[in-house]
């Protein structure tokens, strides 16, 4: 599957990978200061933002596909920056491909099976009927009563777009998204140990990464550090972003003085 990408700056290849709902988009402002130091390239993984859609979505396919982008880019190792579901398929290709990662960063998320959630947060998007909406607003109005957080619905709208035919739809595949779930929230299955730097960045009003649960990560991640964000919540790179930016290239630069 070919990616929708974009390429911020020059020198030592970077790529982030978005979470669930999420697009390449909500890494812009943050891709263009690591754009200082790096190549960056910023992805939309299947099924999300303006890459193509597919009935099928687990995290084998989603590697093939990062693969094959690395591919096609000749690049042959980088930086890897994951959130969310874009940490979990991280992790799951620094450790089938650790020859092609030098260092990994994982943002605010674990390798354990989670609880299957947002299925309150699909089911009002999939009962906002498009066709009788004439403006963000009126969705917004739509998903209030189940999507009480203003951040969380102005995040989901920004997948809101008009088509060919001026009709609103929806960036994401919102019916793959639903009947994949069980696949994003499943523990991460290793293949290797990655034995390069790893980070672990993990907001301290989120409870994805559970620090009594990292047996997984210290197994396959022996060169690991986590990092706490005292007043994060999960979206670390929207609340805190310049601290977020700053960590990760002190990460990066202090790995490779070593």
């Amino acid at each position: 599957m070919e990616l929708n990408y974009k390429v911020f700056g020059e020198g030592e290849p970077l790529i982030i990978l978005h979470g669930l709902f999420g697009s390449l988009d909500n890494w812009n402002s943050l891709a263009k200061i690591f754009g200082e130091n790096h190549q960056v390239f910023t992805l939309d993984v299947r099924n999300h933002g303006r890459s193509p859609h597919s009935v099928e979505l687990n995290y084998d396919l989603m590697l093939e596909d990062l693969n094959e982008f690395m591919e096609k880019k000749h690049l042959k190792k980088v930086n890897l920056i994951g959130h969310s579901m874009g940490g979990k398929m991280a992790m799951s290709f620094a450790t089938v491909y650790p020859e092609k990662v030098n260092n990994l960063i994982i943002v605010d998320i674990g390798a354990q099976k989670y609880p299957p959630h947002h299925l309150e947060k699909i089911e009002a998007l999939q009962n906002v009927d498009l066709d009788f909406v004439s403006s963000r607003k009126d969705v917004d109005e739509q998903i209030k009563e189940q999507i009480p957080s203003d951040m969380l619905r102005n995040f989901l709208l920004k997948n809101l777009y008009r088509n060919d035919d001026a009709q609103f739809a929806w960036r994401f595949n919102l019916d793959s998204l639903a009947s994949n779930l069980e696949n994003i929230f499943a523990e991460v299955e290793f293949d290797k140990v990655f034995d390069g730097p790893a980070l672990f960045i993990k907001g301290g009003k989120s409870d994805y990464i559970d620090l009594d649960n990292m047996d997984l990560v210290d197994v396959y991640f022996a060169d690991n550090m986590v990092k706490i964000f005292e007043d994060s919540g999960h979206w670390l790179h929207a609340q805190e972003p310049q601290r977020l930016v700053e960590t990760i290239n002190k990460f990066i630069t202090d790995s490779t003085a070593r």
